[in-house]
């Protein structure tokens, strides 16, 4: 027998025992003496044995009840603890895993910064051959790095022709095989006049052409100055991609760009932007306010700049809203 059970077996006796008396004092106490004092003296020993005896029988179930719910808690704490150590084991391979992904993610963005400059250093060498060599090649070059940025008008980027209000539009449209250009004589609102396809030409040939088709649409002018032309078109395509890139300072989310009629302000597919601070004037907006009176206010603004970009792409804008609005009522 364990000790355990001795200690439960004990008071069970007891309790028997103290029962037993309880009942035996009250029975006496009726039969043998009925009346009386002893009567009396008899009854409240066996009720107190009794209820004595009750009381105790009550006050173990209460202490086995109670140990019974300590044992419980504690077999709940041993599971809850165990629980927590396998939450703990866990977490820590969790993080030991996060901290894996970590290195691994520094790894990799070692690599992609890498990846970055050399790409950098290969933008910068494709200029640096333009500069060194006009020729369809090198602008195909410069032009396809432009457009891959989305830093460029599809359509082709455009170069003004001084003392007039003409543009030169280049625009790639070769291939790995055939690298050509299509440079596109325009008017100010980006109206086409003629086109030059560069291809096998050099770069007095294709301004050769150039002035030819001037010439022929009465239109020519002795400022179209080759060396002129092609450094605006390097600068024009470079501040481009620089600010795509953020190699150069300033706002990296202008639109595709049109042109770029000074140092200051952009003409966008999009609209008229900053090239020096996050500031944009939506061509949908062109018509809603004063932005002459608007800009002049403005401190950091230089506004005969701004006035030359705005107008520029007005005039850009309202041609394409008009062919637009042709092109819907045409029969079909």
């Amino acid at each position: 027998m364990t000790e355990r059970q001795k200690r439960i077996k004990r008071p069970r006796l007891v309790l028997a025992l103290l029962i037993v008396l309880g009942v035996a004092a009250i029975g006496f106490g009726w039969i043998v003496a009925p009346e009386g004092f002893p009567s009396s003296l008899l009854l409240e020993v066996g009720a107190g044995l009794v209820l004595f005896a009750f009381l105790l029988m009550l006050e173990r179930t209460l202490e086995r009840s109670f140990e019974a719910s300590i044992e419980e808690a504690k077999a709940e704490s041993r599971e809850s603890v165990g629980e927590i150590r396998g939450r703990i084991e866990e977490v820590e391979e969790s993080v030991a895993e996060v901290r894996s992904e970590v290195a691994r993610l520094g790894e990799i963005g070692a690599e992609t910064r890498r990846a970055i400059a050399e790409r950098q250093r290969e933008i910068e060498r494709t200029f640096e051959e333009f500069a060194g060599d006009v020729s369809p090649g090198a602008i195909s070059g410069i032009l396809s790095v432009a457009e891959r940025l989305n830093a460029i008008d599809p359509a082709g980027v455009r170069v003004w022709v001084d003392d007039t209000w003409l543009r030169l539009r280049f625009r790639d449209v070769g291939s790995s095989f055939d690298q050509s250009i299509d440079v596109t004589i325009e008017e100010y609102d980006g109206t086409e006049i003629d086109q030059v396809h560069w291809a096998d030409q050099t770069a007095h040939e294709v301004m050769l052409e150039v002035v030819e088709k001037l010439q022929a649409h009465g239109r020519y002018s002795a400022e179209v100055q080759p060396d002129i032309i092609f450094e605006r078109l390097r600068d024009t395509v470079r501040t481009a991609v620089e600010l795509r890139t953020q190699a150069r300072r300033g706002p990296g989310d202008l639109p595709p760009m049109v042109e770029i009629p000074n140092d200051q302000w952009a003409v966008t597919t999009e609209g008229v932007g900053c090239l020096e601070r996050n500031y944009f004037v939506d061509n949908g907006r062109f018509n809603e306010d004063d932005w002459s009176a608007h800009m002049s206010e403005k401190t950091w603004v230089d506004y005969d700049k701004f006035r030359v970009a705005f107008d520029v792409a007005k005039a850009i804008w309202e041609r394409e809203k008009r062919e637009r609005i042709e092109w819907e009522k045409a029969p079909f």
